[in-house]
């Protein structure tokens, strides 16, 4: 229980506190302090919930074993990224491959500090650039644009997409868009807008249409949005 609970509070470090879990997991907060303190025994249901949120697999958290990065992908999602990645070309896979070793790394040191996943990439940055931090042999060589940016920005399209995201050429963020979000909220905005495509699919109308009032008010880049879903909203009302 005790090991449990230490990796429960780790992932309230990754995204940078029990407050802040407990916002972004739904679970209350007197609730989330007995799982953190080793108090009760949790839920499987809310373990699942943490480690969407902090993005560590469940494997990880439930055991201690394993790799500490994990993906929010369902099984059937996951089982079409994994087609996706080995119908790519060797060159593609491995540099996918290798990119994912950094994502991990960041996230080991993440939980070994223990710091929020933000720090831990600026902290991971700076002992690579100093020698401080070393890749496992051929990393370093297949990606040698490793720079905070790439790093969330590989990390969203993880996320985002699976594995199959990080092989080939992977654009950066929009310069104009960093100097607009501080850290990590680039990476924030991308899963939101994930989670705004599906909730789009299934919602009802008059829960569209409060959603569409209250972004239109905080989000200007929405209206370009909601006009490229209309058609498709359009064609399927009419079906």
């Amino acid at each position: 229980m005790a090991g449990i609970a230490g990796r429960l509070r780790r992932c309230a470090c990754l995204v940078g506190s029990g407050d802040q879990l407990a916002r972004e997991t739904g679970i209350p907060r007197r609730t989330l302090e007995t799982y953190l303190s080793g108090g009760a025994e949790i839920k499987v249901q809310r373990m699942a919930q943490i480690a969407q949120v902090s993005g560590v697999s469940m494997t990880w958290l439930a055991t201690g074993n394993g790799r500490v990065l994990g993906t929010s992908w369902s099984s059937d999602l996951a089982r079409e990224d994994m087609k996706r990645f080995y119908a790519m070309p060797i060159d593609d896979r491995e540099l996918a491959e290798a990119r994912a070793v950094v994502l991990e790394v960041v996230y080991e040191l993440a939980v070994d500090l223990p710091t929020s996943l933000n720090d831990a990439i600026g902290s991971f940055v700076s002992l690579y650039r100093s020698g401080g931090a070393r890749l496992p042999k051929g990393v370093s060589e297949r990606v040698p644009e490793i720079d905070e940016s790439a790093i969330r920005h590989w990390l969203a399209l993880l996320r985002e997409k699976g594995l199959s995201a990080l092989g080939g050429h992977v654009s950066s963020p929009p310069r104009n868009a960093e100097r607009e979000l501080g850290d990590g909220e680039a990476m924030v905005k991308d899963a939101f807008m994930v989670w705004l495509d599906h909730y789009w699919e299934v919602a009802g109308e008059r829960e569209r249409i409060w959603l569409e009032v209250q972004l239109e008010k905080a989000f200007p880049e929405f209206s370009d949005w909601l006009k490229k879903r209309r058609p498709r909203s359009g064609r399927e009302s009419a079906a």
